[in-house]
């Protein structure tokens, strides 16, 4: 079981401070293939929030891109953006 020591931390692509996990919303993976999906259990590359304004400061400063490693077209983010309010 980890300690406080070991326990895995998120880093925001907002405001760039860390957290567990459960403190943090895995909004978007990219896929080998090349789709980004959305959700925390979603399988490749992820992106953490830790809030809606941290979110919206990702997508205005392009970071979800350089997360991903691929350019979000705006119909993208404008889907992950209402895909997190539908929760």
């Amino acid at each position: 079981q980890p300690t406080a020591a070991t326990e895995r931390r998120r880093t925001c692509i907002g405001c760039r401070t860390t957290a567990p996990p459960t403190a943090s919303w895995r909004r978007a993976a990219a896929t080998s293939g090349g789709t980004v999906e959305c959700g925390s259990t979603a399988p490749g590359r992820g992106a953490w929030c830790c809030s809606v304004h941290c979110f919206d400061e990702a997508v205005r400063r392009r970071r979800f891109d350089r997360a991903l490693r691929r350019t979000l077209s705006n119909d993208e983010t404008t889907a992950m953006r209402a895909r997190m309010f539908e929760n």
